[in-house]
């Protein structure tokens, strides 16, 4: 049954379009072949143009019309179906009385009937104006979605306009054909349309009580009908027209007042039409309404972008890669106008130095724009002023993609390139909302990154599909009533693409100011996904490999430990029976010195394995490490040792590692710093380990990084060494260095937070 009533319905509204064209085209032949050709133009009982010249009295410029034939102009303005030069033809006196200095003139006029200077000075006003708005109409009808009733008053918006063009740009001031009862009746139509439509554009304000609409729209109806009936003063449709426009523009900068958000749409809007505008402005001004009428029609060629300005302000994003080809063309079209202006100004001068004829001007102009669309050096700028200060797009810096991937680079952990993100790539593009999601072979579905979004709005596996298939172009708000959408706040959607396999979503939501990703800008986001793809490829692999080398220094320490047993349980008890069995008288003097240094490398490389002290616990290995290094270094640098203890033990594994960290870290002072003092303090409790190794050294250069990714990055594998050693026990490690002043590192670790 829905189906049954729809189509009518569709047909009526196909119907319409067509039928609004047909009207637009029976009013553009009334404007050329129904209006009489006079020989002069008037509006509001003025003459403004005279087109034939007569010997004696005749019309001139600025006459006020009192009487045409038997009908005086006050019958005329009061009566819409009141015509001048009812049956007359061309060839016959027809008496005309004007107003001039306050003097009442009687001119025997000659009717001409066709000239073509008349018929020139039509073809070059504004009738065609109505058909760029009936195309801005049908266009939105047939292509614009959804069909809410923005669509639907953007359609109303541009029909009414192209009627009451067609009839006021020639035929209505005639009141040839009911055009002038036409304009007055679409008129008041257009107020509560104007108002409606911009009261919505480019969001509404609030929502209008629909007894507030019944009202704005029964006044228009209203005011219509008492026009039919010629119930309403002559000119009163003049105020109408007034409130139409002023109220339009009051509601826009209420706009701009109220949803700064919204200002980029109608800087948008208000720039176009003031690039519209201004050469007709500047026409007027130099003069050229008097002179040859082909340069009015030059003035007003940048009019069709008005109705295609509001359908560009509000659905351009939704044209998706279409967006970048509307975007030059529109830009195309500004630079075209801007350029045949500045040239044809150029020409006029010339002309009035020069005295150079009309047809010299415009072969010179033709020939301007001709080398001028050869010529498109300055184009690139241009089209680059116009995306940044007209279209918004502000494109982010151009050394964005450099910077990114020379600091990746450095970046082998999550936290770093969470960290890069958050501070410098996110805040540069404006953006306030954002999350990456990443999976792959032998990954599950992670979250990197959440800014500015609830976890619970991040999309789920289910999702990932539908949002892979909408990567790439803009997503625009959507509107209610509309089906929903997976991550509902995410206005672009980058894939994470690696060698033609996805990887990853990065979604990008809310943006500064009007959460808008422009087509232009979207390649370049691409180009940063793609080397997030890279560094996350790359951080993964990082990982793997630093578990790999965790689990390594895991097995050398159990080899070392292994070693050391047999050594000394096996070597040295060897060694020791070998010098009970030995003969002092058979053997050299010497034999017995070799022995000794022997047995005691042995005991040193058990020691540098696994220091036997480690078996009566931290603080007494650490005590003969100091002990050992003081010896090494008697007289060259001073070896300090304060270590609180209550003699408590701790699971082998961290015993050994702190160890190891420690004496590291010893070792690098001793012989990378050059320093005077080194120092081992600190307390070890049942519930913590907390120990500083501090040296007077040489430190590390000013501004170096001592993160774990530089380190490695700078072939510190001791220091690096140091950090996978307190990674595996799930400790704290910090360094701390001054150029010329030292370095200190501090080991933490909390009993319960072991890996």
């Amino acid at each position: 049954m829905t189906r049954v009533i729809g189509w009518p319905i569709v047909w009526l509204r196909q119907g319409l379009v067509i039928l609004v064209l047909l009207v637009l085209a029976w009013f553009t032949y009334v404007h050329f072949f129904q209006v009489p050709y006079a020989g002069f133009d008037f509006s509001n009982g003025q003459i403004i143009d005279v087109f034939i010249t007569t010997s004696g009295a005749t019309l001139q410029v600025g006459d006020e019309l009192v009487q045409v034939g038997d009908v005086t102009w006050a019958d005329f303005a009061a009566d819409v179906w009141q015509t001048f030069f009812n049956d007359v033809e061309p060839g016959q006196t027809v008496p005309i009385q004007v107003q001039r200095n306050g003097e009442t003139i009687l001119i025997p006029w000659l009717f001409p009937g066709f000239t073509q200077t008349e018929f020139l000075s039509r073809l070059y006003g504004i009738w065609w104006l109505c058909y760029a708005f009936w195309f801005a109409g049908a266009f939105t009808y047939l292509f614009i979605r959804p069909k809410d009733t923005l669509w639907l008053l953007l359609i109303a918006f541009n029909f009414l306009t192209a009627l009451w063009l067609a009839v006021g740009s020639g035929p209505s001031h005639w009141h040839t054909g009911g055009s002038a009862l036409i304009l007055k009746v679409t008129i008041w139509l257009c107020l509560p349309v104007y108002w409606h439509l911009h009261w919505n554009f480019p969001t509404p304000l609030k929502n209008l009580p629909a007894s507030a609409l019944w009202i704005i729209y029964a006044l228009g109806i209203g005011l219509a009908f008492l026009e039919l009936f010629q119930w309403l003063p002559p000119n009163i449709h003049l105020m109408g027209f007034l409130l139409a426009i002023g109220g339009s523009l009051v509601l826009l900068v209420t706009h701009v007042i109220v949803q700064p958000e919204q200002w980029a749409s109608i800087r948008l809007l208000l720039s176009i039409l003031v690039l519209v505008i201004s050469p007709i402005i500047i026409v007027g001004i130099l003069g050229i309404f008097g002179g040859d009428l082909r340069f009015i029609t030059l003035a007003l060629l940048g009019l069709p972008l008005i109705p295609g300005a509001y359908i560009y302000a509000i659905y351009r994003h939704q044209f998706g890669r279409l967006e970048v080809r509307a975007n030059r063309l529109l830009t195309l079209y500004l630079y075209l106008l801007i350029l045949s202006l500045v040239v044809f100004i150029v020409s006029v001068a010339l002309s009035r130095l020069f005295d150079l004829s009309s047809t010299s001007i415009l072969v010179g102009l033709a020939a301007a724009i001709s080398a001028a669309l050869v010529t498109t050096g300055k184009f690139a700028a241009f089209e680059r002023f116009v995306e940044r200060r007209i279209l918004g797009i502000a494109l982010p810096p151009a050394s964005l993609l450099e910077s990114y991937a020379s600091q990746i680079a450095t970046k082998l952990d999550e936290a770093g390139l969470v960290q890069l993100l958050q501070d410098q790539v996110l805040p540069s593009l404006l953006v306030r909302q954002s999350a990456i999601i990443y999976w792959g072979p032998n990954y599950p579905i992670t979250t990197l990154l959440v800014l500015g979004v609830d976890k619970t709005k991040l999309p789920s596996a289910a999702d990932l599909p539908a949002l892979l298939a909408q990567a790439g172009v803009y997503r625009p708000p959507i509107i209610a009533g509309t089906s929903p959408e997976p991550c509902p706040w995410g206005r672009l959607i980058l894939p994470l693409n690696l060698s033609n396999n996805f990887t990853g979503l990065w979604l990008l939501g809310r943006r500064d100011p009007d959460d808008v990703y422009a087509q232009k800008e979207i390649p370049t986001l691409q180009a940063l996904a793609a080397q997030t793809a890279v560094a996350l490829t790359n951080i993964l692999q990082a990982e793997n490999l630093h578990k790999l080398y965790q689990a390594n220094i895991d097995r050398n320490e159990r080899e070392r430990n292994h070693l050391a047993l047999e050594l000394h349980d096996s070597i040295l008890n060897q060694l020791a029976l070998l010098a009970i069995y030995v003969d002092e008288d058979s053997v050299a003097p010497q034999f017995f010195q070799v022995f000794e240094e022997l047995t005691t490398q042995f005991r040193q490389t058990i020691r540098g394995l696994r220091p036997a002290m480690l078996n009566y616990g931290l603080q007494a290995a650490l005590d003969e490490l100091a002990d050992h290094l003081a010896e090494r270094v008697a007289g060259k640098v001073d070896v300090q040792f304060q270590v609180a203890s209550d003699n408590t033990r701790y699971p082998l594994n961290v015993e050994q590692h702190i160890f190891r960290i420690v004496q590291q870290a010893a070792e690098n002072a001793l012989e990378h710093a050059a320093a005077g003092t080194l120092s081992i303090s600190g307390d070890l409790t049942p519930e913590v380990i907390h120990l500083t190794v501090a040296d007077d050294g040489v430190g590390f250069p000013a501004g170096e990084q001592l993160d774990f990714a530089t380190l490695l990055a700078n072939q510190h594998f001791g220091l690096v060494s140091m950090h996978e050693r307190a990674a595996l026990i799930g400790a704290e490690m910090t360094l701390d260095s001054v150029l010329n002043q030292g370095t200190r590192v501090t080991i933490r670790w909390c009993a319960g937070k072991q890996e």
